[in-house]
Protein backbone atom coordinates (compact mmCIF):
# COMPACT_ATOMS: atom_id res chain seq x y z
CA UNK A 1 0.00 0.00 0.00
CA UNK A 2 1.36 3.42 -0.96
CA UNK A 3 1.44 6.42 1.37
CA UNK A 4 -1.39 8.03 -0.61
CA UNK A 5 -3.60 4.94 -0.34
CA UNK A 6 -2.90 4.60 3.38
CA UNK A 7 -3.70 8.28 3.89
CA UNK A 8 -7.00 7.89 2.02
CA UNK A 9 -7.94 4.87 4.15
CA UNK A 10 -7.12 6.71 7.39
CA UNK A 11 -9.12 9.74 6.26
CA UNK A 12 -12.06 7.49 5.36
CA UNK A 13 -12.19 5.85 8.78
CA UNK A 14 -11.71 9.21 10.50
CA UNK A 15 -14.72 10.54 8.59
CA UNK A 16 -16.75 7.41 9.38
CA UNK A 17 -15.97 7.66 13.08
CA UNK A 18 -16.88 11.33 13.19
CA UNK A 19 -20.28 10.31 11.83
CA UNK A 20 -20.54 7.47 14.38
CA UNK A 21 -19.67 9.92 17.16
CA UNK A 22 -22.46 12.19 16.00
CA UNK A 23 -25.13 9.50 15.74
CA UNK A 24 -24.07 7.17 18.60
CA UNK A 25 -21.74 8.62 21.23
CA UNK A 26 -23.09 12.17 21.58
CA UNK A 27 -26.80 11.17 21.72
CA UNK A 28 -26.13 8.42 24.29
CA UNK A 29 -24.04 10.74 26.48
CA UNK A 30 -26.70 13.43 26.20
CA UNK A 31 -29.39 11.03 27.43
CA UNK A 32 -27.49 8.84 29.92
CA UNK A 33 -24.43 10.91 30.85
CA UNK A 34 -20.83 9.69 31.01
CA UNK A 35 -21.95 6.26 32.19
CA UNK A 36 -22.98 5.57 28.60
CA UNK A 37 -19.43 6.00 27.25
CA UNK A 38 -18.38 2.31 27.52
CA UNK A 39 -21.52 1.16 25.70
CA UNK A 40 -21.12 3.92 23.13
CA UNK A 41 -17.50 3.04 22.36
CA UNK A 42 -18.30 -0.68 22.13
CA UNK A 43 -21.14 0.14 19.72
CA UNK A 44 -18.80 2.27 17.58
CA UNK A 45 -16.22 -0.53 17.62
CA UNK A 46 -18.81 -3.01 16.36
CA UNK A 47 -19.88 -0.57 13.65
CA UNK A 48 -16.23 -0.22 12.57
CA UNK A 49 -15.98 -4.00 12.27
CA UNK A 50 -19.13 -3.99 10.14
CA UNK A 51 -17.61 -1.33 7.87
CA UNK A 52 -14.41 -3.40 7.48
CA UNK A 53 -16.46 -6.49 6.57
CA UNK A 54 -18.46 -4.50 4.00
CA UNK A 55 -15.25 -3.13 2.46
CA UNK A 56 -13.78 -6.64 2.33
CA UNK A 57 -16.88 -8.02 0.61
CA UNK A 58 -16.84 -5.10 -1.85
CA UNK A 59 -13.16 -5.74 -2.62
CA UNK A 60 -13.95 -9.40 -3.38
CA UNK A 61 -16.83 -8.28 -5.60
CA UNK A 62 -14.57 -5.94 -7.57
CA UNK A 63 -11.90 -8.63 -7.89
CA UNK A 64 -14.43 -11.08 -9.31
CA UNK A 65 -15.95 -8.45 -11.57
CA UNK A 66 -12.54 -7.55 -13.00
CA UNK A 67 -11.22 -11.14 -13.10
CA UNK A 68 -11.25 -11.47 -16.91
CA UNK A 69 -9.41 -8.20 -17.38
CA UNK A 70 -6.92 -9.16 -14.67
CA UNK A 71 -6.28 -12.49 -16.41
CA UNK A 72 -5.62 -10.80 -19.75
CA UNK A 73 -3.34 -8.26 -18.05
CA UNK A 74 -1.33 -11.02 -16.35
CA UNK A 75 -0.86 -12.85 -19.65
CA UNK A 76 -0.47 -10.01 -22.17
CA UNK A 77 -0.15 -6.72 -20.33
CA UNK A 78 -1.77 -3.57 -21.70
CA UNK A 79 -3.44 -4.35 -25.01
CA UNK A 80 -6.75 -3.85 -26.80
CA UNK A 81 -8.15 -7.04 -25.29
CA UNK A 82 -7.34 -5.86 -21.78
CA UNK A 83 -8.91 -2.44 -22.40
CA UNK A 84 -12.05 -4.11 -23.80
CA UNK A 85 -12.40 -6.46 -20.81
CA UNK A 86 -11.71 -3.69 -18.30
CA UNK A 87 -14.25 -1.38 -19.94
CA UNK A 88 -16.85 -4.16 -20.18
CA UNK A 89 -16.43 -4.99 -16.49
CA UNK A 90 -17.48 -1.53 -15.35
CA UNK A 91 -19.52 -0.25 -18.29
CA UNK A 92 -21.30 3.06 -17.80
CA UNK A 93 -20.53 3.02 -14.07
CA UNK A 94 -16.82 3.67 -14.49
CA UNK A 95 -15.43 6.17 -12.02
CA UNK A 96 -13.19 9.06 -13.04
CA UNK A 97 -10.21 7.05 -11.80
CA UNK A 98 -11.15 4.07 -13.97
CA UNK A 99 -11.64 6.26 -17.03
CA UNK A 100 -8.24 7.81 -16.39
CA UNK A 101 -6.79 4.30 -16.17
CA UNK A 102 -8.21 3.50 -19.61
CA UNK A 103 -6.83 6.78 -20.97
CA UNK A 104 -3.41 5.85 -19.60
CA UNK A 105 -3.65 2.45 -21.30
CA UNK A 106 -4.18 4.15 -24.64
CA UNK A 107 -1.23 6.45 -23.95
CA UNK A 108 0.90 3.41 -23.14
CA UNK A 109 -0.02 2.00 -26.56
CA UNK A 110 0.96 5.28 -28.22
CA UNK A 111 -2.64 6.12 -29.13
CA UNK A 112 -2.68 9.63 -27.76
CA UNK A 113 -5.72 10.64 -29.81
CA UNK A 114 -7.81 8.01 -27.98
CA UNK A 115 -6.30 9.07 -24.65
CA UNK A 116 -7.15 12.71 -25.27
CA UNK A 117 -10.65 11.77 -26.44
CA UNK A 118 -11.35 10.31 -22.99
CA UNK A 119 -9.76 13.26 -21.17
CA UNK A 120 -11.87 15.75 -23.11
CA UNK A 121 -15.03 13.99 -21.95
CA UNK A 122 -14.17 14.07 -18.27
CA UNK A 123 -15.62 16.97 -16.24
CA UNK A 124 -12.22 18.67 -15.95
CA UNK A 125 -10.24 20.22 -13.15
CA UNK A 126 -13.11 22.33 -11.76
CA UNK A 127 -15.20 19.25 -10.97
CA UNK A 128 -12.45 16.74 -10.19
CA UNK A 129 -10.60 16.64 -6.89
CA UNK A 130 -7.68 14.98 -5.12
CA UNK A 131 -6.03 12.01 -6.78
CA UNK A 132 -8.29 12.08 -9.86
CA UNK A 133 -7.50 15.72 -10.56
CA UNK A 134 -3.73 15.15 -10.36
CA UNK A 135 -3.88 12.04 -12.55
CA UNK A 136 -5.96 14.08 -15.00
CA UNK A 137 -3.17 16.68 -15.13
CA UNK A 138 -0.51 14.01 -15.57
CA UNK A 139 -2.32 12.42 -18.50
CA UNK A 140 -2.73 15.76 -20.26
CA UNK A 141 0.96 16.57 -19.74
CA UNK A 142 1.83 13.19 -21.26
CA UNK A 143 -0.44 13.81 -24.25
CA UNK A 144 0.94 17.32 -24.82
CA UNK A 145 4.55 16.11 -24.67
CA UNK A 146 3.96 13.30 -27.13
CA UNK A 147 2.00 15.42 -29.61
CA UNK A 148 4.47 18.29 -29.83
CA UNK A 149 2.47 20.77 -27.75
CA UNK A 150 5.39 21.55 -25.49
CA UNK A 151 4.24 25.00 -24.43
CA UNK A 152 0.91 23.64 -23.24
CA UNK A 153 2.73 20.88 -21.36
CA UNK A 154 5.05 23.40 -19.70
CA UNK A 155 2.23 25.79 -18.79
CA UNK A 156 0.14 23.02 -17.21
CA UNK A 157 3.16 21.59 -15.39
CA UNK A 158 4.17 24.97 -13.97
CA UNK A 159 0.63 25.60 -12.76
CA UNK A 160 0.36 22.44 -10.67
CA UNK A 161 3.98 21.35 -10.20
CA UNK A 162 3.94 21.54 -6.41
CA UNK A 163 0.85 19.37 -6.05
CA UNK A 164 2.16 16.88 -8.61
CA UNK A 165 5.55 16.63 -6.90
CA UNK A 166 3.91 15.99 -3.55
CA UNK A 167 1.43 13.41 -4.78
CA UNK A 168 3.74 11.37 -6.99
CA UNK A 169 6.56 11.62 -4.47
CA UNK A 170 4.36 9.50 -2.18
CA UNK A 171 3.20 7.10 -4.89
CA UNK A 172 4.60 3.72 -5.88
CA UNK A 173 8.15 3.90 -7.33
CA UNK A 174 6.98 2.99 -10.84
CA UNK A 175 4.23 5.61 -10.88
CA UNK A 176 6.57 8.20 -9.37
CA UNK A 177 9.23 7.44 -11.99
CA UNK A 178 6.69 7.81 -14.77
CA UNK A 179 5.94 11.31 -13.50
CA UNK A 180 9.63 12.17 -12.99
CA UNK A 181 10.30 11.21 -16.60
CA UNK A 182 7.63 13.61 -17.88
CA UNK A 183 8.76 16.35 -15.50
CA UNK A 184 12.41 16.01 -16.56
CA UNK A 185 11.44 16.28 -20.23
CA UNK A 186 9.43 19.44 -19.60
CA UNK A 187 12.27 21.03 -17.65
CA UNK A 188 14.64 20.21 -20.50
CA UNK A 189 12.22 21.71 -23.02
CA UNK A 190 12.26 24.90 -20.94
CA UNK A 191 16.08 24.84 -20.98
CA UNK A 192 16.44 24.05 -17.27
CA UNK A 193 18.71 21.00 -17.41
CA UNK A 194 19.70 21.35 -13.76
CA UNK A 195 16.05 21.09 -12.75
CA UNK A 196 15.61 18.20 -15.18
CA UNK A 197 18.51 16.35 -13.61
CA UNK A 198 16.88 16.90 -10.23
CA UNK A 199 13.95 14.79 -11.38
CA UNK A 200 16.41 12.18 -12.66
CA UNK A 201 17.83 12.08 -9.12
CA UNK A 202 14.32 11.58 -7.73
CA UNK A 203 13.88 8.68 -10.15
CA UNK A 204 17.18 7.23 -8.96
CA UNK A 205 15.99 7.32 -5.35
CA UNK A 206 12.64 5.74 -6.30
CA UNK A 207 14.45 3.02 -8.26
CA UNK A 208 16.32 2.02 -5.13
CA UNK A 209 12.97 1.20 -3.49
CA UNK A 210 11.81 -0.93 -6.41
CA UNK A 211 14.56 -2.31 -8.64
CA UNK A 212 12.10 -2.90 -11.48
CA UNK A 213 12.15 0.90 -11.82
CA UNK A 214 15.95 1.20 -11.62
CA UNK A 215 16.21 1.64 -15.39
CA UNK A 216 14.29 4.93 -15.36
CA UNK A 217 17.16 7.09 -14.09
CA UNK A 218 19.33 5.93 -17.02
CA UNK A 219 16.51 6.42 -19.50
CA UNK A 220 15.95 9.98 -18.26
CA UNK A 221 19.67 10.66 -18.47
CA UNK A 222 19.70 9.42 -22.07
CA UNK A 223 16.67 11.56 -22.94
CA UNK A 224 18.31 14.66 -21.49
CA UNK A 225 21.51 14.01 -23.46
CA UNK A 226 19.47 13.63 -26.64
CA UNK A 227 17.65 16.91 -26.04
CA UNK A 228 20.99 18.57 -25.30
CA UNK A 229 22.40 17.27 -28.57
CA UNK A 230 24.94 14.84 -27.07
CA UNK A 231 24.03 11.71 -29.04
CA UNK A 232 27.01 9.62 -27.97
CA UNK A 233 26.34 10.01 -24.24
CA UNK A 234 22.61 9.58 -24.88
CA UNK A 235 23.16 6.21 -26.53
CA UNK A 236 25.41 5.06 -23.68
CA UNK A 237 22.78 6.00 -21.11
CA UNK A 238 19.97 4.34 -23.07
CA UNK A 239 22.07 1.18 -23.30
CA UNK A 240 22.58 1.32 -19.51
CA UNK A 241 18.79 1.54 -19.12
CA UNK A 242 18.33 -1.54 -21.33
CA UNK A 243 20.96 -3.42 -19.33
CA UNK A 244 19.15 -2.58 -16.08
CA UNK A 245 15.91 -3.99 -17.51
CA UNK A 246 17.47 -7.14 -18.92
CA UNK A 247 19.50 -7.92 -15.80
CA UNK A 248 16.49 -7.68 -13.45
CA UNK A 249 14.85 -11.09 -13.04
CA UNK A 250 12.00 -10.59 -10.56
CA UNK A 251 9.27 -9.10 -12.72
CA UNK A 252 5.75 -9.96 -11.59
CA UNK A 253 4.61 -10.78 -15.14
CA UNK A 254 6.67 -12.31 -17.98
CA UNK A 255 5.76 -9.57 -20.48
CA UNK A 256 7.16 -6.77 -18.32
CA UNK A 257 10.76 -7.04 -19.51
CA UNK A 258 9.80 -6.49 -23.16
CA UNK A 259 7.37 -3.76 -22.12
CA UNK A 260 10.04 -1.76 -20.29
CA UNK A 261 12.44 -2.17 -23.21
CA UNK A 262 9.73 -0.66 -25.43
CA UNK A 263 9.26 2.17 -22.92
CA UNK A 264 12.98 2.95 -23.20
CA UNK A 265 12.84 2.95 -26.99
CA UNK A 266 9.80 5.23 -27.01
CA UNK A 267 11.47 7.57 -24.53
CA UNK A 268 14.58 7.85 -26.70
CA UNK A 269 12.48 8.47 -29.81
CA UNK A 270 10.47 11.16 -28.05
CA UNK A 271 13.63 12.90 -26.84
CA UNK A 272 15.11 12.88 -30.34
CA UNK A 273 11.87 14.29 -31.72
CA UNK A 274 11.87 17.02 -29.07
CA UNK A 275 15.46 17.94 -30.03
CA UNK A 276 14.45 18.20 -33.69
CA UNK A 277 11.36 20.25 -32.90
CA UNK A 278 13.25 22.64 -30.62
CA UNK A 279 15.82 23.32 -33.28
CA UNK A 280 13.43 23.69 -36.18
CA UNK A 281 10.57 25.72 -34.69
CA UNK A 282 9.90 28.30 -31.99
CA UNK A 283 8.36 26.44 -29.02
Amino acid sequence: MTVNNAKTLVEFFLFVNIIFAGIVILPLVAVMGKDALPVAFITVGILNIVVVIILFIYALYLKKKNSKAAKVFAEKGICDEYIAEYTKAYGDKMSYFQKLAVADCYASLGRFDSCEYILERLPGELAMHGRDKLLFYKEYILVYLNTGRYRLAADLFNTCRGDLDKYFGNSSPLLACSYYDDAALIMAVMGDFRGADGYRAYAQAAGMKDLSAAYVQYMIMGELYYIDGNTAEAQRSIEAARTAVISYDKYKYPWMKDHYLQVINKGAQLAMRIYTDLHSTQV
